[in-house]
């Protein structure tokens, strides 16, 4: 039997609420019109067809029981990365125990997996990683993911403070999901919303200038040139997500 329970969140095109599902915790996403169900359809495709431990699991679609299409995830107690962040920027004490190479590596964990399977997410940000209380980090939010193909993708889709200068033109791939990996480790080393106060155009041009956020100045150098490349201006200069994973991995416990 599945019952709705808390509301928890609103996204682009619905809401989250926590709700159960037999003996399962679940997280259910609501669309806001039904105009949108193909969206919502594309997103559990997807999410079914990546074998990951490092992304969040989709239990199924359905309406039974309910007045609209409900899509079942996997319930994450421990809130998303965006609030992680912003308790340790306030010197709030959390029992999250993961330090910022730790969650990195996990979230390169999360795109090696998707782009092994040729998925570009587009919208890696710390809103869509969330986190368990025992200490599990999962990349989520498949609502504008797409397979990489020979055609073009959609320009200027993402959150402009994370997004790859390469995507304002149409013509990218999975780097620009490495671009946005850059950002976060910058975000995680040192809990600074990354161009907060700018406009829309302001980052644009920023970053097509190759301006970058800065990393502190106690940052270890190899963390600094990972993220560096990562946020390369050229895509072919960027890693792989096997790359910085395989980096950070030598400088964090294990997964």
């Amino acid at each position: 039997m599945l019952v709705e329970k808390d509301f928890m969140a609103r996204g682009g095109q619905g809401m989250i609420s926590r709700g159960s599902w037999g003996t399962h915790d679940v997280a259910l996403k609501a669309l806001d019109s039904l105009n949108d169900m193909a969206s919502l359809h594309h997103e559990g495709s997807l999410m079914y067809s990546v074998h990951s431990a490092y992304t969040l699991t989709i239990y199924g679609l359905t309406n039974i029981e309910t007045s609209r299409p409900l899509l079942l995830m996997e319930y994450m107690d421990g809130g998303n990365l965006r609030e992680l962040l912003t308790k340790r920027r306030a010197n709030i004490q959390t029992s999250f125990r993961l330090n910022y190479v730790e969650i990195g590596l996990r979230v390169a964990l999360a795109l090696m997996d998707l782009h092994d399977d040729n998925i570009v997410h587009r919208d890696l940000k710390p809103h869509n990683v969330l986190l368990h209380s025992t200490d599990i980090v999962k990349v989520a939010d498949f609502g504008i993911a797409r397979p990489v193909s020979t055609q073009s993708l959609t320009a200027g889709v993402g959150t402009p403070a994370y997004m790859a200068p390469e995507i304002f033109d149409g013509h990218y791939d999975t780097k620009v999901d490495i671009y946005s990996l850059g950002i976060l480790l910058v975000e995680l080393e040192t809990l600074q919303v990354p161009w907060e106060g700018m406009s829309f155009f302001g980052i644009v041009d920023a970053v097509r200038r190759g301006d970058r956020p800065s990393l502190s100045l106690s940052c270890p150098q190899w963390y600094r040139e990972l993220a560096l490349q990562c946020m390369a201006l050229e895509p072919s200069a960027r890693p792989t997500a096997t790359f910085v994973a395989t980096i950070l991995q030598a400088h964090a416990s294990a997964p």
